[in-house]
């Protein structure tokens, strides 16, 4: 061990000079922490609420890298002395392979620096940002800070081996591992791209969604999740394709997964296949919107609401909160009845029943009085008629216009309630009721034909 090398020189000083900064940093970041919590006691505030300083932050950041790099670069010079005594040929072992060890101490404190540092731009950043008017900064900032936690790490392991001089025969065996990584990491950051961008675009269309006419709404809602289902699996399907090529003896089966993902018509061959026909018809509804989350549809005679759409599945909720499970074909090739495919006025209409002595007037003026009162009616549509008579009642027909189909149920029940509550408390006697005419037994029944006398007998003769 040369004590003589100005390596070693430069080194100690090097050390010397990160430990003071270090501990210079430990002592600025106590005191701003202490400052801090101080005006934190003072006037308490909400994370959303705190204000990011930069500076301070930074070098918070970049205190734990440096106290590592000193006492690392300590141990890097100390170990060799120390070695020099006990072992000698472990010494001048590290002695000869200083090069690899600095770099290793190097690299992990840059890159954990780095590292931290992102944490440190994410609050700095996520405040100006949070107050514009735009959603997509907030997505790309996520993103973006995502991708980076992902990739430094792995960063900082490709810049070591290189830096180290790994022999090639162990960096063939370390090649595929460090592939599987990036590939893994460049799927994780695709499906968190997946799920913020779903967050951010049904966060746009919150206010849109509570509306009274959100049929436009409902209807982005729906395309996006099915396309963020579709997303995701046709992610899993690359990265599993991707892997499976770093495996020699399935490299076949990954290269035709990748190809069959790149030629339409073996794709198309595919859909042929019931699996991925289903598929397809999700799609399908994604694009042409046949339903939408939220749309009222009566389907093998039940009404509902529909609750989730999935790539093969429709789960529809009915009106007594049972759960109609379709497959997701049905609706393309199955008739079925959507009531709020466009945002239409309809009318809710209630029959009933009454006696011929009932004065039409009056309860046609009642009537029109509470329609006009109620908070359903859209203010256009209303009628009060009479449809039919037969021999004992007449039937009389109310119809009041709403905004969308989920009002006319409730209109349906209110008109019904109180039409008959109206007839009830003013015009008893003129609720249907069936007559009969009693008939004295005694008495010749007048609806049956008279029957032929038969001629008297004749006694016989002797």
């Amino acid at each position: 061990m040369n004590w003589q090398d100005p390596e070693l020189s430069r080194g100690a000083w090097l050390v010397g000079g990160t430990f003071l900064i270090s501990i210079g940093l430990g002592l600025i970041g106590r005191r701003n922490r202490t400052a801090a919590a101080s005006a934190e006691a003072a006037e308490p505030a909400t994370p959303a609420e705190r204000k990011p300083r930069l500076i301070p932050d930074l070098l918070h950041a970049v205190a734990p890298p440096l106290q590592f790099a000193a006492w690392y670069y300590c141990l890097y010079f100390a170990a060799p002395l120390f070695l020099h005594f006990v072992h000698p040929p472990s010494a001048d072992w590290l002695t000869a392979h200083r090069a690899m060890f600095w770099h290793l101490g190097l690299v992990v404190a840059v890159f954990g620096f780095l590292f931290r540092a992102v944490t440190i731009l994410d609050d700095f950043l996520a405040g100006p940002l949070r107050h514009t008017p735009s959603l997509f900064d907030d997505y790309l900032l996520r993103i973006g800070l995502f991708a980076l936690r992902m990739t430094i790490p792995l960063v900082g392991i490709v810049i070591l081996i290189h830096l180290l001089a790994v022999p090639q025969l162990y960096l063939d065996r370390i090649d595929p591992f460090l592939k599987a990584a990036f590939i893994v990491a460049a799927a994780v950051i695709l499906y968190r791209a997946i799920l913020e961008g779903e967050k951010t675009a049904l966060q746009g269309l919150a206010k849109n969604l509570k509306a009274a006419d959100n049929s436009a709404a409902r209807g982005v809602q729906t395309r996006v999740r099915i396309l963020r289902k579709f997303a995701v699996v046709f992610n899993g399907l690359l990265a599993t394709a991707a892997l499976l090529t770093l495996i020699p003896g399935v490299r076949a089966v990954g290269a035709s997964l990748l190809a069959s993902a790149g030629i339409v018509g073996i794709v198309l061959g595919f859909a042929a296949q019931k699996t991925l026909g289903t598929l397809f018809a999700g799609l399908q509804i994604a694009l042409t919107q046949p339903i939408r989350l939220g749309d009222q549809v009566i389907v093998l005679g039940e009404s509902g609401n529909i609750e989730e759409i999935s790539l093969t599945l429709v789960v529809v909720r009915t009106w007594d909160g049972r759960r109609l499970i379709l497959p997701i074909t049905y609706f393309i090739e199955q008739p079925f009845q959507n009531w709020t495919l466009l945002p239409t006025a309809m009318t809710a209409t209630v029959k009933l029943r009454v006696d011929f002595s009932l004065p039409l007037a009056p309860v046609r003026e009642e009537m029109k009085r509470w329609i006009e009162a109620h908070p359903s009616w859209n203010r256009q549509t209303y009628a009060f008629q009479v449809t039919d008579a037969d021999g004992a009642t007449m039937e009389i027909r109310l119809i009041a216009g709403v905004p969308n189909s989920s009002a006319s149920f409730g209109m349906q029940c209110d008109l019904r309630e109180k039409l008959i509550t109206y007839i009830e408390e003013h015009h008893p006697g003129c609720l249907p009721r069936n007559r009969q005419e009693a008939i004295p037994s005694f008495l010749p029944d007048p609806f049956q034909a008279p029957q032929p006398q038969k001629p008297p007998q004749q006694a016989p003769q002797p």
